[in-house]
């Protein structure tokens, strides 16, 4: 049976009242705003889909449609009705697991979302996509099509700081790092940095330069599901140096994030979930 939960930290489930609809404690779905009531973000919510709702219909916008609708009705003063689209999103209560997978989707969007920033479309190659453990493994593209990474703003920069660090893991004889580099065929999104030190998990570290930097739109559902693992894996035969058996999914896997606004400035090193 759907039920709506009430509003707070105990909450293990859709709560839809006069004031926005919730996720869990506190994942915000639709908030109101000097302007009415507003639905989260397509990207976030396109993340919370995948790692929380895999029972939802196959197309990847329909939870953002869902908190449309509820926010709509809001706006038109239909509380009752916002209340039953929000019975339809859970069909049962959130379990351990979904609540920490909501936490860690919704600590990325809040560390990371910017609503002005240009977008790289989901579906374009450059937009940093992983393979989803629900789909078909992806094949690597033919080794003589040229190899592409996110649009790089930072006049390579950003890639000279993940080659230090890679050649730094290497040479400390301590640790394998491995720098994922995606192509423009059926594998396109990756970390920038993977990596392996004896005795330790697997771990991938994102590096971010510039004064403001934001994750793109599909890092913004990838790391999440990265960390609470069982949902990606790669075909990339590279990984077995690192332990891993290409087109096994993940184990949860550590996030790290290296932020370095420029040459000569100070770096900062987080982990994900800040």
């Amino acid at each position: 049976m759907r039920r709506l939960h009430p509003r707070g930290a105990a909450s293990r489930g859709i709560c839809v009242d006069a004031v926005g609809a919730t996720l869990g404690p506190e994942c915000v779905l639709v908030r109101s705003t000097s302007r009415g009531f507003s639905a989260i973000a397509r990207d976030a919510a396109f993340a919370l889909q995948k790692c929380v709702l895999p029972a939802a219909p196959a197309d990847g916008d329909w939870l953002y449609r869902q908190t449309q609708r509820i926010a709509d009705a809001l706006n038109a003063g239909e509380v009752a009705l916002a209340q039953i689209y929000g019975l339809r999103i859970l069909a049962s209560d959130l379990q351990a697991r979904d609540l920490r997978r909501i936490a860690a989707v919704s600590a990325l969007c809040k560390a990371g979302f910017n609503p002005a920033e240009p977008r790289v479309p989901r579906d374009d190659p450059r937009g940093g996509r992983w393979t989803d453990g629900n789909n078909p493994p992806a094949v690597n593209a033919p080794e003589d099509r040229p190899a592409t990474t996110e649009i790089d703003f930072s006049d390579g920069f950003h890639d000279a700081v993940v080659d230090s660090w890679i050649k730094a893991f290497n040479d400390s004889g301590k640790a394998v790092g491995l720098r994922m580099i995606g192509t423009d065929g059926a594998i396109i999104g990756f970390p920038d940095i993977l990596i392996h030190a004896p005795g330790l998990p697997v771990e991938a570290i994102e590096v971010k330069t510039g004064n403001t930097p934001t994750f793109t739109p599909n890092q913004r559902w990838y790391i999440p599901l990265l960390k609470v693992g069982g949902h990606l894996y790669s075909t990339d035969t590279r990984i077995e140096k690192l332990g891993l058996v290409p087109g096994q999914v993940f184990p949860p896997t550590d996030v790290y994030v290296i932020y370095a606004p420029g040459p000569g400035q100070k770096y900062k090193v987080r982990k994900f979930p800040f």
